[in-house]
């Protein structure tokens, strides 16, 4: 999945709410698929309409009390800063921060299309799953949920290593 923090809150009178889907609902979401045009400077360009990746300056508000955009390092951390920095985002992950006070100024980038890959499977299958129970049911969920995060993964973390000898499993052992 996706980042995981923790913080010490405090309320009354508190409500928690189960959100139904998340990961077929986001499925629905538009997706890049051709890349359009090149973008070297974005100055002229209305982010409003753009959909792609960009790399922007960042500037989170002054009153940030929990930071939403990740950056990563050269090392490979993932943190979630606060001040300013310049980094390579999804466009409408960008415009989603922008709502909340972060500050974004696109440098250059590529354009693409949009492309509503999964709409017919997560609507297929979600009506399929509102009738269903038991074990149909835990297997229509698994195919709504697992498809987002069988495309989602990071392939540079999944290693196969066959080992057929002593020496190999010393070696392999010490890479991991």
């Amino acid at each position: 999945g996706g980042s995981t923090d923790v913080y010490k809150l405090y309320g009354e009178n508190i409500y928690y709410y189960d959100v139904n889907s998340l990961y077929p609902e986001a499925m629905l979401n538009p997706m890049p698929s051709k890349p359009i045009k090149y973008h070297r400077n974005m100055n002229n360009i209305l982010f409003s309409e753009f959909f792609g990746f960009c790399t922007a300056k960042i500037v989170t508000p002054d009153n940030l009390e929990m930071p939403l955009l990740p950056l990563r390092l050269k090392n490979g951390t993932i943190i979630y800063p606060k001040g300013q920095w310049t980094g390579t985002y999804f466009s409408e992950e960008l415009k989603t921060v922008m709502n909340y006070g972060y500050k974004v100024k696109p440098l250059y980038g590529y354009s693409f299309e949009k492309e509503y890959y999964f709409n017919d499977y997560v609507n297929y299958f979600y009506n399929l799953k509102k009738n269903a129970n038991g074990p149909l049911r835990f297997i229509i969920k698994n195919l709504l949920n697992n498809l987002y995060g069988y495309f989602g993964r990071s392939l540079e973390l999944i290693k196969t290593i066959n080992v057929n000898s002593k020496e190999m499993i010393e070696i392999s052992t010490h890479k991991l």
